[in-house]
């Protein structure tokens, strides 16, 4: 917010979601993070564990580092081999590809 000009340095921020929960914030000072600008934030409010999780990466997994949508939206795939298949063909299995249609 602070970026886009929408809080100054000092001004109070109070979060209210749409459970009613509060949290109180205020940016404290500009300080920069490898050459990025930043800010040093304080922030108050209560909350509580909702869930614990474990994750597991199967070493064979696509996408061990996860995903974004931009990753599976619309666009080319991007292959193990490091080429991207074009968004109109189809996997053949002999995982050759074919333009516009199956095999």
């Amino acid at each position: 917010m602070h970026g886009r000009g929408e809080i100054a340095v000092g001004e109070r921020f109070v979060h209210t979601s749409i459970i009613g929960s509060h949290f109180d914030s205020v940016i404290e000072s500009r300080t920069s993070v490898g050459g990025i600008d930043a800010v040093v934030p304080s922030v108050a409010g209560q909350a509580w564990i909702t869930d614990i999780t474990q994750v597991g990466i199967n070493p064979t997994a696509p996408f061990p580092e996860g995903y974004t949508l931009s990753d599976t939206w619309m666009g080319p795939k991007r292959l193990r081999t490091g080429e991207y298949q074009p968004i109109n063909t189809f996997p053949r299995r002999d995982h050759s590809f074919v333009d516009g249609h199956p095999g």
